[in-house]
């Protein structure tokens, strides 16, 4: 009488078998990996795009109101070394053509010293068409190594031939 295997003899069906979702739970585990990483910086990207607060807007075309081209609200925050945080910067035209301008921001310590190592994101062109205004959103994030102290950030609005329109503007960032 014959016996029946059930047991095959050769197990290699078995761990190709194995190998292939082993393979695959690794591609799922890499793919989720990489779109959790895209989404993070979307969200991040999308955050500091330009985007000014209704609040913030509000501000900027009161101080137009009093008489200011380029306008910065709010003109002081209060971070811990890491933290971000926005300003608003705006710029009003009274030109009689549509104007590109150059938002500039430039940071010092309080040693004087360039503000090294903070992150600044914000666009840098700007055009305006006349009697209108534009704005754009500035973030700042104090290096985690940022002393305490109170730290001044120059905002310069440049016109496409390089001269500065209106004066400078400050802000301040204190590091708490």
């Amino acid at each position: 009488m014959a016996m029946v295997r059930l047991i095959p003899r050769s197990r290699k069906g078995v761990e190709l078998a194995v190998n292939t979702v082993v393979v695959l739970i690794l591609g799922v585990i890499v793919v989720g990996a990489g779109v959790a990483l895209v989404w993070d910086l979307v969200r991040e990207g999308s955050a500091f795009a330009g985007e000014v607060s209704t609040a913030q807007r509000s501000r900027l075309a009161q101080l137009y109101g009093e008489g200011q081209l380029v306008a910065v609200t709010p003109q002081s925050l209060e971070l811990r070394a890491g933290d971000r945080g926005q300003v608003a910067v705006g710029v009003r035209s009274i030109l009689s053509a549509e104007e590109a301008f150059t938002v500039g921001v430039r940071g010092t310590g309080p040693d004087g010293q360039p503000a090294a190592g903070w992150r600044i994101v914000h666009f840098t062109d700007l055009t305006v068409r006349p009697d209108l205004s534009a704005d754009v959103a500035v973030a700042v994030t104090p290096p985690e190594t940022a002393p305490r102290g109170v730290y001044t950030f120059i905002v310069k609005i440049t016109r496409s031939d390089g001269a500065v329109y209106d004066s400078p503007r400050f802000f301040t960032v204190r590091v708490r």
